[in-house]
């Protein structure tokens, strides 16, 4: 017998099924999208020397769930980019570096469109 397991992420189910039965490979899903920007900004900010506080991470994942509400994640990351940039020795002490983010993310949109 085989055992597959099946989640509908509250539930979890065993199920035994026979050695002859014909079952596709599953793909495992990919990572949701805050998730995704979450470790790009990490990988980011560890290159410009900008430690990374992973004690705020479920709050961090929430902020940035809020964000691609109206954001898509490149959008997102063009303005991390230019943040990390003009504010990297304030981000190096400071440990709410999302939620900063999140503050200014206004300002820097218009910082940006007037360098464009």
């Amino acid at each position: 017998m085989k055992t597959l397991v099946v989640s509908d992420g509250g539930a979890r189910y065993t199920l035994l099924v026979r050695d002859d039965a014909d079952i596709p490979q599953m793909t495992m899903p990919s990572l949701p999208p805050q998730r995704e920007f979450l470790g790009w900004w990490q990988e980011y900010a560890q290159q410009m020397h900008i430690p990374y506080n992973a004690f705020a991470e479920p709050r961090n994942l929430a902020v940035i769930r809020r964000l691609l509400l109206g954001h898509t994640t490149e959008e997102l990351k063009e303005l991390a980019v230019h943040f990390m940039l003009d504010h990297g020795e304030r981000l190096r002490t400071e440990p709410n570096q999302i939620i900063l983010f999140a503050s200014m993310l206004s300002q820097l949109k218009e910082e940006l469109r007037a360098r464009s």
